[in-house]
């Protein structure tokens, strides 16, 4: 009698263990409860985000092409100056040409 109590008990112990080791259902319902957003919420907020990187994307594009243009006005400038400067030192060696001409 207490031998077979006891194998009743293992075959308890089997089958709890066995029906442990199975998937429960999960409730959504809390969580959704807790996020009411619909697909369009979501996909209106994704469109609109979609737009502000465009529109972020565009202006970072422009304002680098805004410095290109500012480093070539530069670049014109300096040339500009060389230039004169070239121009200068031209004169100054013609009048030291004419200078020593005269001397002469």
């Amino acid at each position: 009698n207490a031998q077979a109590k006891s194998i009743i008990m293992k075959r308890k112990l089997r089958s709890t263990s066995k029906k442990g080791s199975k998937k429960g259902n999960v409730n959504n319902s809390d969580t959704e409860d807790e996020i009411p957003i619909s697909l369009k919420q979501i996909n209106s907020n994704t469109k609109n985000d979609d737009k502000e990187n465009e529109l972020t994307s565009r202006i970072s594009e422009l304002e680098y092409k805004e410095r290109v243009l500012a480093l070539k006005e530069r670049e014109i400038d300096l040339r500009e100056r060389e230039a004169k400067i070239y121009l200068m030192e031209l004169s100054n060696f013609e009048k030291k040409r004419e200078l020593e001409f005269v001397k002469s």
